[in-house]
């Protein structure tokens, strides 16, 4: 009797429904310049409109059959880029090998636009300027005050410090 073999799939699941962006822009007239792209994921993911209007493609036309299977292609795109209704500007599209990218069709970008457009302007929250520590700690610290002498009718609070980096930033998204 064979024992039965199980197949054991690691890893992160993608759930990527659409095409690689250059699959797409090869396919269109001018390699598409002009025509507006948007990952579904973000579509999906934010009530925000969330979508790239192409201005310039420098594609990769290297016979694919003599080209290595580890090199990625060299394909580069650059896009005006509106992420959850903000204009970022002219970013280089980074992710375009992902096969998430859909396209809007000619006759349905202005029905588009004016949807993307409807959408309410999301307000930006600061975040917290201090929080309490966790109940534990916070009796510890507590404890360690009265000891001191240090009484106080507020309980310890833990100063968050929010830096900004050039990291930091959306266009690491598209």
């Amino acid at each position: 009797m064979d024992p039965v073999k199980t197949v054991k799939f690691v890893g992160k699941t993608l759930n990527f429904s659409g095409k690689r962006l250059f699959d797409i822009l090869c396919r269109l007239q001018n390699f598409g310049i002009g025509r507006i792209v948007y990952r579904n994921s973000f579509y999906e993911r934010y009530d925000e409109p969330c979508y790239i209007r192409i201005t310039g493609v420098d594609p990769d036309m290297s016979d694919p059959t003599q080209s290595s299977l580890n090199k990625r292609s060299e394909s580069v795109a650059y896009g005006t880029q509106v992420f959850r209704g903000e204009n970022m500007g002219e970013i280089k599209i980074r992710n375009g090998a992902k096969a998430d990218w859909r396209l809007v069709m000619k006759q349905d970008e202005e029905e588009f636009l004016r949807k993307a457009n409807s959408v309410p302007k999301r307000v930006k929250t600061e975040p917290p300027k201090a929080v309490r520590f966790p109940p534990l700690l916070e009796q510890f610290l507590i404890q360690e005050a009265n000891e001191r002498g240090n009484v106080s009718e507020e309980g310890p609070l833990l100063q968050l410090k929010v830096r900004s980096h050039e990291n930091n930033n959306i266009n690491n998204n598209f």
